[in-house]
């Protein structure tokens, strides 16, 4: 397979609903197989107060995570 039909193919990935992931709190801790990830506000307020000033306190957060122009070099 050549760098550009890989490329080509993770691109078309990304793309689709499979390059796109949605997490809320459920999720994340269901993704590491965990139960005690919090995922709102005051959780992250330590790294990022602007989320807990803005919106408040202990509000569920959402992330939505994709990719984009994949460039693939075989090395």
């Amino acid at each position: 397979m050549t760098e550009s039909a890989a490329g080509c193919i993770l691109n078309s990935m990304a793309a689709s609903s499979i390059g796109k992931l949605k997490l809320n709190q459920n999720q994340t801790n269901a993704l590491f197989n965990v139960t005690d990830i919090k995922t709102d506000s005051t959780s992250i307020a330590a790294h990022i107060p602007l989320f807990q000033q803005k919106i408040g306190p202990k509000k569920p957060l959402r992330a939505v995570v994709s990719a984009d122009r994949f460039k693939v070099t075989y090395g």
